[in-house]
Parts: C-alpha cells; sequence; structure tokens
C-alpha cells in the first residue's frame, strides 16, 4: 500500500497517479477496475475525479504491480560505496513516486540502504549508495572538504567556445524554481565549471562537461540558464524543444580519494 497527500489544488486523479506512480493510464486503469484506489479512505471509481489539496490518496497492494525492467547493474566503487544507473524522468527517492530507484534497488538486494546523492527527476547518471550511516557520515565530511567531484555531460543551446566558472550565489529554498542571483557565492564548492566539448552547429548545440563539488538543487541547470545557455529539453530553466524526448543533463563520473566510478552511456 502506497500514500500520498495532494500538494496541489483541482487536479485530475488519473493525472496526479500518472506524475507520482509514473505509469501509463493504462495500469491507472488496471487500478480502478481492481478497486484499489482510495481517498481520504473512501473507494474512489472515476478516473475523473477532482482532487483537492490535502486529499490523502491510498493504492492498496500497489506492491504488487512494480515489475520495473531497469538495467542495475552495480559499479564497484571501493569496498562500502557502489552505483547503479538511473534512466531520465525516473524518481530517486521514496516519497514522490512509489516506483523510484531507492526501492526497485532496496526490494532487489533485500537490504538496507542509504543514499549518497541525488538526481532530478529529469537527469540520468550514477546513484551512489551504501550499507552503512557511517559511510553516509564519512562521504559527506569528504565532500564538505571538497574532495568529491562530480561530473555531468550536458547539451545546452547555443556556442560556447571556452571555458567557463560560474561562480553565482543560488538560493534553492522552498520554491520549484531556485533564484541565481548576480552576487558570488562565498564558499567556491558551489561554483560550477563548464568546459565545452563539442559544437553542433545545425542545431546550434553545445556538448559541455559540468564539474561541481557540493552542489545545491538545481545548480548546474540554473547556472547554465543563468549565462544564457539552458540545457536543452529544461522545461524549467529553458524552453522544452518540440522535439526534445527529455532533458540532456547526465551524470557519468563521480571521483574520490578513493575511488572513481564512471558510466560510459551518454545520457542514458
Amino acid at each position: 500500500m502506497v500514500k500520498f497527500k495532494v500538494d496541489v489544488d483541482n487536479i485530475q486523479i488519473d493525472r496526479f497517479l500518472k506524475t507520482k506512480l509514473n505509469i501509463g493510464m493504462r495500469q491507472i486503469k488496471r487500478l480502478f477496475k481492481d478497486k484499489r484506489i482510495f481517498i481520504n479512505n473512501k473507494p474512489c471509481n472515476k478516473r475523473i475525479h477532482i482532487l483537492k489539496k490535502g486529499d490523502i490518496v491510498t493504492i492498496k497492494n500497489y506492491s504488487q504491480e512494480v515489475d520495473i525492467d531497469l538495467d542495475l547493474k552495480i559499479i564497484k566503487g571501493n569496498d562500502q560505496i557502489f552505483a547503479v544507473f538511473k534512466p531520465p524522468n525516473f524518481h530517486t527517492v521514496s516519497g514522490k513516486s512509489a516506483v523510484n530507484m531507492e526501492y526497485i534497488l532496496s526490494e532487489r538486494i533485500n537490504k538496507r540502504i542509504y543514499l549518497l546523492n541525488r538526481l532530478d527527476y529529469l537527469t540520468s547518471g550514477l546513484i551512489l549508495f551504501c550499507f552503512s550511516d557511517e559511510v553516509v557520515k564519512n562521504y559527506k565530511e569528504m565532500q564538505d572538504r571538497g574532495l568529491i567531484e562530480k561530473r555531468y555531460l550536458a547539451l545546452v543551446n547555443g556556442k560556447i567556445s571556452d571555458k567557463v566558472l560560474i561562480k553565482n550565489f543560488i538560493d534553492d529554498k522552498k520554491r520549484k524554481k531556485v533564484r541565481t542571483f548576480d552576487y558570488y557565492d562565498k564558499d567556491k564548492l558551489r561554483y560550477t565549471y563548464i568546459i565545452p566539448k563539442k559544437y553542433f552547429e545545425k542545431h546550434n548545440h553545445t556538448l559541455v562537461e559540468a564539474r561541481i563539488f557540493k552542489g545545491k538543487r538545481h545548480q548546474i541547470r540554473a547556472h547554465l540558464s543563468y549565462i544564457g545557455h539552458p540545457i536543452v529539453g529544461d522545461p524549467l530553466y529553458g524552453n522544452r524543444e518540440i522535439c526534445s524526448t527529455r532533458m540532456f543533463l547526465h551524470h557519468y563520473m563521480v571521483i574520490s580519494p578513493d575511488f572513481v566510478l564512471k558510466i560510459d552511456k551518454n545520457f542514458g
């Protein structure tokens, strides 16, 4: 059984479930057909029912529906840390969706796991895990000392010819879209390093590598948009192109004093 508290007003329940569960309308129809949807503990049989903010939506026996064919090949970092590949348009953690990387991995290995990083729903790439809260503590300490380098690939709008260091302060508190200010962040670990790789003249896009050390939520997306080069397919900080099927941001490498984790898939 899974529960969700509705955080918006006047949304149709089938659309709400599609977002939260990350499944298609066919599966949603089956949930209604099997009479497994409840709103505020009362059964709901209408897919067009309009939810109100604060409603509690319950799906009974939903764990039986989770059968996602994901490539969860373990990428080993050291004896304590490992990673898996998260595809784009997929949630990292529990709470956002009943179907997420954290849940599926813990179910498959049948052991408690601890998350070391998160990726946006739209971003693909490496998600790091471990089996101990002590490892989590040590990892965060290394991150605070600037010893964890995270590298991403991004396809951006426009031409970037030279390396760029983006130092601008980001306010990521209590808002869907973070704010980037004209003044610099005092913490140098919050900077974004941009290295151009290849320019595609036909589409006026540049493939870049973005490096961060202690990132904030949406840091790379917001910083690139701030300098006038939003990521292709980013619906929040740019314009989602008509032909784009995803946001082209991919976390492909983590470098630490103890290990290097790398995935060869470009944009998943």
